[in-house]
């Protein structure tokens, strides 16, 4: 590999993320991270080659000033000793950025005979993100309004219910949400202001949200509208898991989770917008899901952190296929995302392959439930009525 002069580092780092991860949480794995490479800047980390031989790095230090990547025999795995501050790169582009005099790479340039059309796409987009030109998508003006009436520690439900009430497919949501079968009471509710004092301020703001970023999903192309249909049902399925998952499971908010569900690929849409114009990347399937497999993530953070969303969505969007992940005392919001992907019976085309959950250390964590046959939670089984419910009141 070759390595970025202190000129490259410097210009790349004032555009790119800093990530934090706490001790004890796995920095990178061999064999799942192959196509990242990374630069500690902050904190321990103790490497684990294949043969059990460990050593320490520090961040900040001579050897942490050169990449770290995964190797299947001297760098198996790295674990955070402490807290620590990380940048990480797909692998592709660090390659092309020591190979190009310039960072101007452009699509019109290259050719369908080229062959390395897929590593010169696919650095289009990443030197994109890095440089901050990707153009990131706003929050619906519903959503922008009611949280911050939401945020409001003053807020009364006819406030919220005064926003609502303003647009009528959301108003017919809200009392719809309020009528299923995980919020109805004995008797309907037919007004919006009842629907939000069923349902409560914090808990009707994460629905309106969610509900309102459908916008979000629509492409201009026959092939964009295609992948955005796959993304918005994808979505719905992982919300309706979570919602589940954290009511019965976690003992979390399950209005937020179903929030974090929706929104844990809002990358992908982004991906999506950006490869309309690039024919090469958006007609070919196994291409754009690389991209999305390898972008997705960090994409999805630059939306959520734009949109002054908590870190717990954040790391959601992060850690949604993170099935390798150490278990930590309680379950997380992040968890339960991941968690709702193994479960899911239709996996988007990006996705990673499921892993089985009796082989994963989260399975420590859920205690008394029961597995399927298929290992799969009980309680996803039982609930199978209530979630068919849950994704069509979302509109899937």
């Amino acid at each position: 590999m070759r390595y970025l002069s202190d000129s490259e580092f410097a210009q790349i780092s004032a555009a790119t993320m800093v990530e934090s991860c706490p001790a004890g949480r796995e920095l990178f794995r061999s064999g799942r991270d192959d196509h990242f490479i990374f630069y500690l800047l902050h904190g321990d980390i103790e490497i684990t080659g294949a043969n059990g031989d460990r050593f320490e790095l520090s961040g900040n230090s001579l050897e942490t000033r050169r990449p770290l990547a995964p190797h299947p025999r001297d760098r198996h795995v790295a674990v955070a000793k402490t807290a620590i501050e990380f940048m990480r790169f797909p692998s592709e582009l660090m390659k092309l950025h020591t190979q190009e005099e310039n960072n101007t790479v452009t699509i019109d340039e290259i050719t369908e005979d080229d062959e390395t059309v897929e590593n010169r796409v696919l650095f289009d987009v990443y030197h994109a993100v890095m440089t901050n030109d990707l153009v990131l998508p706003s929050l619906p003006d519903v959503a922008l309004k009611i949280r911050e009436v939401a945020s409001n520690a003053n807020a009364s439900v006819e406030d919220v219910a005064r926003i609502i009430q303003a647009d009528a497919s959301t108003t017919a949501y809200c009392i719809s949400i309020a009528n299923s079968a995980a919020h109805g009471g004995v008797s309907k509710v037919d007004n919006v202001l009842d629907a939000v004092v069923r349902l409560g301020i914090e808990p009707t703001r994460d629905l309106v949200v969610a509900y309102t970023v459908r916008s979000l999903f629509s492409g201009t192309t026959t092939a964009a509208k295609k992948l955005m249909h796959e993304a918005w049902q994808h979505s719905c399925r992982i919300a309706a898991l979570s919602y589940i998952l954290a009511r019965d499971v976690g003992r979390l908010n399950p209005e937020r989770a179903l929030l974090a569900g929706l929104l844990h690929d809002i990358g992908v849409t982004v991906l999506i917008k950006e490869s309309q114009s690039i024919p090469v990347l958006i007609d070919d399937p196994i291409l754009f899901d690389r991209l999305c497999h390898d972008l997705s993530g960090q994409i999805g953070a630059m939306v959520l952190r734009a949109w002054k969303f908590p870190d717990v969505f954040v790391t959601a969007a992060l850690e949604a296929e993170f099935f390798g992940k150490p278990a930590v005392d309680r379950i997380q919001l992040s968890d339960v995302v991941m968690l709702a992907h193994l479960h899911d019976r239709d996996p988007a085309p990006w996705s990673l392959t499921t892993e089985n959950l009796a082989d994963l250390s989260i399975h420590s964590k859920l205690g008394a439930h029961d597995l399927t046959e298929d290992c799969r939670l009980a309680v996803i089984e039982e609930a199978d009525h209530e979630l068919e419910e849950l994704t069509a009141l979302l509109g899937a």
